[in-house]
């Protein structure tokens, strides 16, 4: 075992940025359908794409880089053998992203307190399966056929989700979050609630 002086460090904002990203991806459990090797891939991929993430300057440079990012994972990214293997799917690698930029960029405050700020407003919900199923039955005609597992969403069918997801928290229904929240707060406002009821 190396002594402490013999190891080769990253320095403190660079060690930083490692780490919120392994934590980021970390907190997705999509990350367990995936083969040996993929969070080493996708941390990568992350750390080479942020620069961009922390240069956009609106939601449509954003949805680009995300989109990029997916289209990637979906010819690098394998899943497990024991549920089947092949490639992974688009609404999978979202999913995984919108959960790593969720704590990157809203929950850690990446790279800089205002930055973060601003680019919060664009991140997307990281909806699962069972908010798939509760956004179905608010909005039954928003998506034909609604898909029932994130491995049958492509990109269309993910921006369809998406923009149903922004709808349904720009209504201000009950006066308290809703046209008050950002879609990453959505995430884990309804995740917490729906795990609740199990």
């Amino acid at each position: 075992m190396k002594n402490l002086f013999e190891l080769n460090t990253r320095g403190p904002e660079d060690a930083k940025l490692h780490f919120v990203v392994d934590v980021g991806l970390a907190s997705s459990v999509m990350m367990r359908n995936f083969e040996k090797g993929s969070n080493r891939r996708l941390k990568e991929k992350l750390i080479k794409e942020l620069p961009r993430v922390f240069a956009v300057q609106s939601a449509e440079d954003y949805r680009i880089i995300h989109s990029d990012i997916c289209d990637w994972g979906t010819e690098n990214i394998r899943q497990t053998k024991k549920i089947g293997g092949g490639g992974a799917s688009y609404g999978q690698i979202a999913k995984v992203l919108d959960v790593a930029m969720k704590v990157i960029v809203y929950d850690c405050r990446y790279p800089e307190y205002d930055k973060s700020e601003m680019i919060s407003k664009w991140l997307h919900a990281a909806v699962d399966n069972k908010m798939m199923a509760c956004l179905k039955a608010t909005y039954p005609g928003a998506i034909e056929p609604w898909p029932t597992t994130l491995k049958e969403v492509d990109e269309s069918t993910y921006g369809l989700i998406q923009k149903a997801v922004r709808e349904f928290i720009s209504r201000d229904i009950d006066g308290k979050y809703r046209g008050k929240i950002i879609p990453a707060q959505f995430d884990d406002m309804y995740w917490e609630a729906l795990n609740r009821e199990l």
